[in-house]
């Protein structure tokens, strides 16, 4: 017991004893009514914003998470564009994840792409704004391999991308923030990719995203919220 206490205040970030459940966090995020505003930023430059913010709660129903955001994308072989997108994300009273439903667009452009994915009937719909039918894949190999012949790719590229890719993890700590120099107790929710890190999340106690850090080049925050 001695030498746990040693390690957690010598070394007090990386203490197993910190570690908690990612389904804390997202359950903190749920449920504790908190309004996210976040900027992003490209390489430090202000590149979009984003917005997560609670739904109306009734008592016979789940939870509703409302986002909203924009952000300038550089695409290969396309120019600058900013990407806007609306869509909430829907849980049953048990907290399980229950609908996940979005608009994306490009600013400007009279097209808009619907969104819907429903885990309870493992399907993956998607239709363009303003036509009359869309497509549904089913949330298993076949359905990549449809969505990918959509998209005009390769069908059989599914099995080599496959392969190339591991499911990312999820793992959640106690640890700490600056804000405007002050250093407060967060959450942090890393996302990694086999050995490659993909992003850290900081979330306050109360369930509010504080700081969000990307390995590919891109930061959601504020200029007063340090990790």
């Amino acid at each position: 017991m001695s030498f746990l206490l040693v390690r957690l205040v010598v070394n007090p970030e990386s203490s197993s004893l910190n570690d908690v459940p990612v389904s804390h966090v997202a359950r903190m995020v749920l449920l504790g009514g908190q309004t996210s505003e976040l900027s992003i930023f490209e390489n430090g430059r202000p590149a979009g914003s984003f917005s997560l913010r609670p739904g109306v709660a009734r008592a016979d129903e789940g939870h509703t998470l409302l986002l909203s955001g924009n952000v300038i994308l550089a695409l290969p072989f396309m120019a600058r564009q900013r990407v806007v997108w609306q869509g909430s994300v829907k849980t049953d009273r048990a907290h399980r994840l229950d609908a996940v439903e979005g608009v994306f667009g490009v600013r400007d452009s009279p097209n808009a792409v619907l969104v819907e994915f429903l885990p309870g009937k493992h399907l993956f719909r998607y239709q363009v704004k303003g036509e009359t039918t869309g497509q549904s894949f089913p949330l298993d190999a076949s359905g990549a391999r449809m969505a990918l012949k959509a998209l005009g790719v390769d069908e059989n590229a599914f099995d080599g991308i496959r392969k190339g890719l591991e499911t990312p993890a999820m793992t959640a700590k106690r640890s700490y923030v600056n804000i405007r120099n002050e250093k407060i107790e967060a959450f942090l929710v890393s996302i990694r990719q086999g050995e490659a890190p993909l992003a850290d999340v900081y979330v306050s106690q109360l369930g509010q995203i504080l700081f969000v850090r990307t390995s590919f080049g891109y930061t959601l925050g504020s200029e007063d919220v340090t990790p």
